[in-house]
């Protein structure tokens, strides 16, 4: 294994760790990588939790994330996807990367985002259109949603029953395939369904 012992990074790192680059064997190495990955969990965490921005009224872009994502592990979705499209459609919704008014209105001009409302809905309520409105309420995707809704309720008893902030969790949560596939199935068609300008 060749280390590279004069790079600025590696010594940012040494430095961070309190090691020394003369004693860089294996078991040091190792110890290195166990302390670079706890802190980099410590940070994401810091991360995923930090609603202070630089610009007022800006909120966390990962506030949706952080409902269900709990633990920083690795993703079986992406296993259990058939497509490389569906799979980037996937983590992208899961981490904010969307089509949706809440992310959109952050861009020129940017928009509050209590005011990044749903266009498909603004003429029954004032609804922001983010991914919880987009999976479980928008009225424009009901026959989609009854149609996923139909396919979980036959793979899984309990799903009627949660409530939907569960439910949303629940399925950003979810380990079968059939189920993951179908939820692919739904963000697609309601993407192609939804009003993105009034």
């Amino acid at each position: 294994m060749q280390i590279y012992r004069h790079g600025p990074w590696l010594k940012f790192i040494l430095a961070e760790t309190n090691m020394d680059s003369k004693n860089l064997n294996e078991p040091n190495i190792k110890l290195l990588t166990k302390t670079l990955a706890s802190n980099y969990k410590k940070y994401w965490k810091y991360e995923l939790y930090n609603d202070q921005r630089k610009a007022p009224g800006q909120k966390n872009k990962l506030r949706t994330y952080r409902t269900f994502k709990i633990d920083f592990e690795y993703e079986e979705y992406w296993d259990l996807l058939d497509n490389k499209y569906d799979k980037k459609l996937l983590c992208n919704f899961r981490l904010g990367v969307n089509k949706l008014h809440i992310e959109t209105g952050r861009y020129y001009p940017y928009i509050p985002s209590e005011d990044r409302l749903c266009y498909s809905c603004i003429s029954h309520q004032e609804t922001v259109e983010d991914e919880y409105h987009f999976i479980l309420h928008c009225p424009r995707h009901s026959k989609l949603r009854n149609n996923l809704f139909a396919t979980i309720n036959s793979i899984s008893t309990h799903f009627k029953s949660m409530n939907n902030p569960n439910k949303f969790i629940w399925l950003m949560n979810c380990r079968n395939k059939i189920i993951l596939n179908n939820l692919s199935k739904y963000i697609r068609d309601a993407y192609n369904n939804r009003i993105s300008k009034p």
